[in-house]
């Protein structure tokens, strides 16, 4: 009997109790948007107030804490009244709230406070997911000398900017330079990396390169690849080209290849055109300044296309000297690079008209012959009378 006193003793002391702890409402989460949370972003947030108990729960109210990552939206509010909360009932309520740019990625947690009539005011932590939708790493600027000449070493430089909400590690920039094509070698290595980019921060990325000394002109592109991992571990790889533009500086020569030139007549004199640099010349043409020490019989401009490297072309001119001194043929070349950058440049090239040979009539060939025949005969007749 006495066991059993003790028994509903103890039953009524509880009751209390458990009936406080069925009219405490429960709060959850019921969703939030956009999913996942991004860094920068605003956040809608659907919180759910229930009453699972079997009385009323007067006087509820919750608010929400917003503490680092999360910050207060103006003009939103980050509380709600909901006054009676029935047995059974509930209540969702929609606070919108901002993740702060900087934002740690990966699993949140977000301070919501309830309180009702008798009670204190009790806090949860409730999960919200943070990760940037797209951790973009991008290639802003590339800083390198507008024309690279062969046999030199420059730098290229690569800035990298960290347009994610959040910082980007294990960053590693590759260059290409294996295609058959590419007239570059690095100093040191073809790849750079930097461990950490923060949000928004800027990064310069450096490659010594040389310049092949038989690099031709050109525009060259180079493929880059850029791999990273954002803060909770997700791996991104990323492909973009650059350019880098080889000039090489034009070598023409002119010199004279053959001289028919004489004093007096005139003649023919061949002027060799010589590319000795490494690139191709294009659409050259050339113009025979006039002068008063000669005069130009055929034509003073002559087309010759195209020049290859280590090729040559010959001009053929007709010329009459003024003079029996050596004087000089002033020649303008005009012509595109590689890259049809145009150039206009003059040569000069030396002549000296050469003396006429001693010329014997034919019909004084035939008097010497049939003199010397002549002679030889009355000689011979003398000697065999003898």
């Amino acid at each position: 009997m006495k066991s059993i006193l003790i028994y509903l003793l103890t039953l009524i002391l509880i009751m209390p109790i458990a009936y406080a702890e069925s009219s405490a409402p429960i709060i959850s989460i019921v969703k939030y948007e956009p999913y996942p949370a991004e860094p920068g972003k605003y956040l809608d947030v659907w919180v759910k107030t229930e009453n699972k108990g079997t009385s009323d729960i007067l006087d509820v109210s919750i608010r929400i804490d917003p503490k680092y990552p999360f910050e207060a939206v103006e003009g939103q509010s980050l509380t709600k009244d909901i006054g009676i909360l029935k047995p059974t009932a509930a209540d969702i309520t929609k606070f919108r709230i901002k993740i702060k740019a900087d934002a740690v990625q990966g699993e949140n947690y977000l301070d919501i406070y309830y309180i009702s009539t008798g009670k204190q005011e009790i806090g949860q932590k409730l999960p919200i997911f943070i990760q940037n939708k797209d951790a973009t790493l991008s290639i802003q600027k590339i800083y390198k000398e507008d024309q690279l000449k062969p046999g030199n070493t420059y730098n290229v430089t690569l800035e990298l900017k960290n347009e994610a909400g959040s910082y980007l590690t294990d960053v590693s920039v590759r260059l290409n330079l294996s295609g058959n094509d590419l007239p570059f070698a690095p100093v040191s290595s073809s790849e750079q990396r930097a461990y950490i980019i923060n949000a928004g921060e800027i990064k310069n990325i450096t490659f010594p390169l040389i310049v092949l000394s038989n690099a031709e002109s050109g525009i060259y592109k180079i493929p880059v690849s850029i791999s990273y991992q954002d803060s909770i571990g997700t791996k991104y790889t990323l492909s973009d080209i650059i350019s880098l533009k080889v000039v090489d500086t034009p070598k023409v020569e002119a010199f004279l290849e053959q001289n028919n030139v004489y004093k007096g007549t005139g003649g023919k004199a061949s002027i060799k055109l010589v590319n000795r640099g490494l690139i191709e010349l294009k659409f050259m043409k050339v113009e025979i300044y006039g002068s008063n020490e000669f005069k130009l019989t055929s034509p003073n401009q002559v087309y010759i296309g195209n020049l290859d490297p280590d090729d040559t072309e010959s001009l053929e001119l007709e010329i009459i000297p003024k003079t029996s001194t050596p004087f000089t043929m002033k020649l303008k070349l005009d012509y595109l690079d590689a890259n049809n950058k145009p150039y206009v440049e003059d040569r000069e090239v030396t002549i000296s008209p050469l003396s006429k040979p001693l010329q014997i009539s034919w019909w004084l060939i035939v008097v010497i012959v049939s003199l010397g025949s002549f002679l030889g005969y009355k000689w011979y007749k003398k000697a065999f009378k003898r």
